[in-house]
Order: C-alpha cells, then structure tokens, then sequence
C-alpha cells in the first residue's frame, strides 16, 4: 500500500455523496483497466490522472478526499513500482518507509567521500541519469530535463510536460536522446529540442533502451499487465509486444538486436533474442523467493557480462550460463547499476554506493558523502561516473 500522502483540493467540493472503500491492494483498485493505486494509511483508491501533478487522482470512493489530486509527500520513492513482498502491484510512489525497515540498512562512514556533490540546478528528484560520450543527462520530478556537456555544468531543458520523468536513453553514435515517464509520458529530442511521442495505452514507464536510432523499447505497467512497446521507425509509432506477465517491468538493456533483457517485479526476468518477437521468462537463481524479491535495473558490458540488481541488496550476474547471486554485503534496495569492464557501479538507499573492479566477484561500499536515497548511476567511462536522487542530489566521481 501506498503510504504518507497528502492532499490538495483542486475542485470546488471536496469529498464525495459515494461511501468510502477501503482497500488492500492496487488490484482493488483497477477500474475497467484503468491503472489504480491503494494510497494512504487507511487504504483508499486513486486512479491515474494526467491533470494532476503527480499523475493520481482520489476516487470517489476515497471518502472526504474523493475527487481530489493526491500530493506525496517529500522523501517519496517516485523510481518505479515497490516490488516487495506483498505489496507487489503498489507503485513506488510513496513508500519510504519513516520507520526503519529491514531494506535499510545504515550505512557506516567509510572515510572521505569518494563522491564529490555536483550542482544539478533542482530539488525535485533526478530518478534517471544516461547519455552518450561526454553528454549526460537527468531526468526526475515534475519533468526536469537536465543536460552536461563534456563535464561542464547541468542546464535545464524544456521537456513539455511536468509529469514525473523516471528514465532517461542516449542513443549511441546519433543525435537522438528519449526520456520516459509517468501516466505515460515519453519524449524524444534531437539537437535539445523535446516533444512528445504517442503512445498506446495508459502504461506508467520505467524503462528505455535501443541498439540503435530507429529501433528502442519503452517498458512499464498500464491495464493490469507488463507493458513493452517497440518502435522500429525511432519513435514514430509504437506497438505493443507480449510480455507474458503481469507484473511491474522497470528495467531494459541489450548487448544488441539479438540480446535483450527487461527486468521487475517478483525476480521476473524477460529475454528476446529476435528483437522481442517472443520473450522467454527466466528463472532466478536458487534460492531467491521469487514472492519477495523485486530487481530494479539491468545493466551490462556484452552478452557474457551482465547485471541486474534489486530489493534486498541482491546483485545478480549472467556471464553466459545463466544466473548466479553475487555478495553485495547490504540489505539496501539497489535502484541501479552501471558498468564498464570488469568495473561496476550499483546504487541504492541511504545513500549507498557498491563498486567492483573484478566484474561482482568482489563488491565494496564507497563514501558517497549522503545518505539520500539514490535511484541511479551511469557513466562516460569507469573513470568519470554520476549518481543522482532524491531533492536533486547529483554526485559525481572522476
């Protein structure tokens, strides 16, 4: 359940003549497909509403909040679904939790910061960080758009919409850059100028990738299933393919056309070899509970080396073979992970960054000098890599 919300009355009546429902999960609260989430600590529905700032509208059941935008409260997750344990279908769009909580582990001072505070110009949150050579992009809250180039400062750029941005894609070698979001939102921009894209379907987005400028996925979760969208014509229409599953799928990478991983909710793990005509589901690696175990992000450097991390502090790799459990060290939630080499990065709650320089045989916490929720990490070379999270933090390691 979604939890610590508040509201704003946006109507000239607040509440509703209808009586008041109380739910348990997201699933109470589908109406004829339409994407609902179980909000606040006494359990009331919200549907999906792109006139509200944060994409959530109290239903008319919702009691003396009925009909009303719903406004989450600072400190809230807006990455991607909460993929744990019983709350599976709930969105993460409010669940941190004010009370310490087994997937928080703190994180001990590991000496000076390794991770050096940079200026990102907001304090919304950047959810999504990527880019292509030496531009680097983030993407967050209220549809900030933020723009580097060649280690110079963040700039903001206009997106056009103020829905919540959650990932961000460069496509290598051209011009094209696209970014993904809430209710749904998806942008593209070539040379810094942004405009919207149309998409079937109500699908909330969490992931975005392509191998190349014409051909890139978008994945989420729109109308009780796992969304994944395909464009061949870089965005000038999109289709929807089979995913097979019902859950939340929040992360995308390929090593290229023939290769290509979605990640999310219940340890699901999704994989196409001809460019997403048929997904297969993988199985996790024993002995993870596939009923409490969520991954958040994949990541890899080529077919053989391959990362997906999530809920729990779990890392896992796929060197070929299949799926094996990596020590993290950590019960933190890991939002993201990036690599480069035998070098990689994973990030996650309080602040907590995680290194390896041996491709995950071997993986170390670094003093990332926060303890702000990170949400994710991305690199122009193993020497020169960002984070980014909540209230706009950006840090930077070179």
């Amino acid at each position: 359940m979604v939890r610590f919300v508040t509201v704003v009355c946006v109507l000239a009546g607040c509440g509703s003549s209808e009586p008041t429902f109380h739910c348990k999960t997201n699933d109470q609260c589908t109406l004829a497909a339409q994407p609902g989430l179980c909000v606040d600590a006494d359990g009331v529905c919200a549907l999906a509403d792109g006139s509200c700032p944060s994409g959530f509208r109290y239903d008319k059941t919702a009691g003396d909040r009925a009909n009303n935008c719903v406004v989450f409260s600072p400190g809230t997750d807006l990455s991607m679904p909460d993929l744990g344990g019983g709350d599976m279908a709930v969105a993460d769009l409010a669940v941190v939790d004010l009370t310490p909580a087994p997937d928080l582990t703190p994180v001990p001072d590991f000496g000076p910061p390794t991770w050096k505070t940079a200026s990102s110009g907001t304090t919304q949150a950047l959810i999504g960080l990527g880019g292509r050579g030496t531009d680097v992009y983030a993407v967050g809250g209220a549809g900030g758009i933020f723009h580097s180039t060649a280690g110079g400062a963040f700039a903001p750029e206009t997106s056009g919409t103020t829905q919540t941005l959650t990932r961000v894609f460069a496509v290598p070698a051209v011009s094209n850059v696209y970014a993904v979001g809430l209710n749904p939102v998806l942008v593209s921009t070539v040379a810094g100028t942004w405009s919207p894209q149309t998409v079937p379907g109500t699908t909330n987005f969490y992931g975005v990738w392509g191998f190349d400028a014409q051909n890139l996925w978008a994945v989420g979760y729109g109308g009780g299933i796992g969304t994944i969208l395909h464009t061949i014509n870089a965005g000038t229409t999109w289709t929807a393919q089979t995913s097979g599953v019902s859950k939340f799928l929040v992360g995308i990478w390929g090593s290229g056309s023939g290769d290509v991983y979605i990640v999310g909710a219940n340890a699901t793990i999704l994989h196409s070899v001809d460019q997403g005509l048929n997904w297969q589901k993988q199985s996790p690696p024993p002995p993870l509970d596939v009923n409490m175990l969520g991954l958040d992000s994949v990541f890899g450097t080529s077919a053989t080396d391959v990362y997906a991390v999530g809920e729990g502090g779990i890392i896992l790799h796929n060197a070929g073979a299949g799926w094996t459990v990596q020590t993290s060290g950590f019960m933190n939630e890991l939002h993201s992970v990036w690599a480069s080499g035998s070098e990689a990065f994973a990030v996650g709650t309080n602040g907590l960054v995680l290194h390896t320089v041996d491709k995950g045989a071997n993986w170390a916490p670094e003093a990332s000098g926060t303890t702000t929720l990170l949400y994710a990490v991305w690199g122009t070379s193993a020497g020169d890599i960002y984070a980014s999270g909540d209230g706009g933090v950006l840090l930077h390691r070179n």
